[in-house]
């Protein structure tokens, strides 16, 4: 159960997308009964967007850094196949390439795109 508290860190959002009414949507139901507050409690920032449509087949898609997506279908699986089956996706964002702000916006930053501002300079009236 540990790997449910290191979602939020492996992932950027969650979806589960299910029939309020279809048989197949059964386990998924169940799932989100069970273990959806857990799931809040341990992952506070994290979006877990629970989303009914009528007669879709069930799926849970897990969204990560730099727009990668991964889903499972989840018909006809029971609640403990849909456990493991976001076990599945946490783990995959394990080994996700994460993005990291500040290093992003170190290597952004090259010594052309700095500019000393000097007044006297008249290239920089075009600039302001």
């Amino acid at each position: 159960m540990s790997w449910i508290a290191r979602a939020s860190t492996n992932m950027r959002e969650m979806r589960l997308i299910l029939c309020h009414a279809s048989a197949s949507s059964s386990g998924a139901r169940k799932f989100l009964d069970t273990h959806y507050p857990t799931i809040k409690r341990l992952n506070p920032q994290l979006p877990f967007y629970v989303r009914h449509y009528p007669n879709v087949e069930p799926r849970l898609v897990a969204r990560y850094d730099y727009g990668g997506e991964a889903m499972r279908d989840l018909t006809d699986l029971s609640d403990k196949q849909v456990y493991e089956k976001m076990k599945e996706l946490v783990d995959i964002g394990e080994v996700a390439i994460k993005a990291n702000l500040f290093e992003w916006q170190q290597s952004y930053k090259r010594d052309e795109d700095v500019v000393d501002y000097d007044p006297e300079d008249p290239r920089m009236h075009s600039i302001l």
